[in-house]
């Protein structure tokens, strides 16, 4: 195998599995505050997270309170998505059993380093 430097990860469904992660921290919340996570409920949800990915800006401080409004509960969307947010972290389920050996055959021969898209820190 070649040496390299270094090799980048983007860890969202490429080492961890981020929709198994997603759908378990969503159902955790939802129930945490009440709500039934039933199918039409996390498909409203994932259309008003889908749309607010795509503004950035708005996505940590809008998603829970639009969500909130949509299905016509009460609750603080900021406290909730703050919840989600541990909910998430909590779940590191890999794309699949081959992912650490995969990693351990990486790490020797070259430095190991995940990149996001995503947030460095969330500030609301």
């Amino acid at each position: 195998m070649a040496k390299y430097y270094c090799v980048l990860f983007d860890a969202d469904n490429t080492l961890l599995n981020f929709d198994a992660a997603e759908s378990k921290a969503l159902a955790e919340t939802l129930v945490n505050y009440g709500i039934e996570p039933d199918a039409e409920t996390v498909q409203t949800y994932r259309t008003i997270n889908e749309e607010l990915w795509r503004q950035r800006e708005k996505l940590m401080a809008e998603r829970f309170t639009r969500f909130l409004k949509a299905i016509d509960a009460a609750g603080d969307g900021v406290e909730m998505n703050r919840f989600y947010l541990e909910q998430l972290s909590t779940h590191p389920d890999l794309m699949g059993p081959e992912v650490l050996d995969v990693l351990r055959e990486l790490s020797e021969v070259a430095t190991l380093a995940v990149v996001t898209n995503g947030f460095q820190k969330v500030q609301i």
